[in-house]
């Protein structure tokens, strides 16, 4: 999977890494992710002490129809402690997703 991310502060990320998904029941599912990139700290942005970073992402949804869903997933950016800052940051997201 590939991630990327940017918010109104100029932060960005961009990652590749492993997802999956788990059935519940027919339409409901878990997801979780994990992946390794490039953090660019905006202008106004947050300092994780570092480009590379690894976010690790756990959520829930539901399959609105064979190729499209909605979830609520958390998701935690760290530099998991390769550097001397290690602030980390946590974000929750609503996500659409439409496979192709």
């Amino acid at each position: 999977m590939v991630a990327a991310q940017a918010n109104d502060d100029g932060d960005t990320y961009v990652g590749i890494g492993l997802s999956a998904l788990w059935n519940t029941s027919e339409n409901w599912f878990i997801e979780g992710s994990l992946a390794t990139g490039y953090y660019g700290e905006g202008s106004d942005g947050t300092d994780l002490g570092g480009e590379l970073q690894f976010r690790t992402l756990i959520g829930f949804g539901y399959m609105l129809s064979d190729r499209a869903s909605l979830s609520l997933a958390i998701d935690h950016l760290s530099n998991a402690g390769i550097e001397d800052e290690n602030p980390g940051r946590e974000a929750v997201w609503i996500r659409y997703r439409r496979s192709f």
